[in-house]
């Protein structure tokens, strides 16, 4: 995978090797971004038309200046985020979705920002069969000094 502007390289780890990188950061995505069309499919899907998510003059003069990304999409983004930022063993049978914990929207995105996702290891727990990985997600915002949003993602590993 070819690596742009500012990500890191990606580590590329096992299971075994987990409890190593607790507090490392994984690596950085690539950035992305928000676009219209993808926000008004995402309302769609949500049934969550809330005027501040769609491109009208209402919108555009209001406290945003503009539409802005659900949080939810911006959350639901971290498993494309995941992949690129080598979240996910080599040698695990499957990656679940477990839950989510610590989930914080800090700052709004506007339709037509780039994001991207830094990726911490946290904690690693083994159980029978299975490793508990928890993955600290932190999206930023280009040009912007806050965060979009930070949330850790628990994800079971099968051996």
């Amino acid at each position: 995978m070819s690596m742009s502007e500012g990500s890191s390289p990606r580590r590329s780890f096992t299971l075994a090797e987990a409890h190593q990188l607790v507090g490392s950061e994984l690596g950085v995505s690539d950035w992305y971004q928000i676009q219209q069309p993808q926000v008004d499919a995402f309302a769609d899907i949500t049934d969550d038309h809330q005027w501040i998510h769609t491109d009208s003059a209402e919108t555009r003069a209001g406290p945003f200046e503009g539409a802005i990304a659900h949080g939810l999409l911006l959350l639901s983004l971290t498993t494309k985020f995941a992949r690129e930022t080598g979240v996910f063993p080599r040698d695990a049978g499957a990656c679940l979705l477990y839950g989510y914990e610590k989930v914080r929207f800090k700052a709004p995105v506007k339709v037509g920002k780039r994001v991207r996702c830094r990726s911490t290891l946290v904690r690693v727990e083994e159980l029978p069969g299975r490793v508990v990985l928890t993955v600290r997600f932190k999206v930023e915002v280009e040009d912007q000094k806050m965060s979009a949003f930070s949330a850790d993602c628990l994800l079971v590993c099968l051996k």
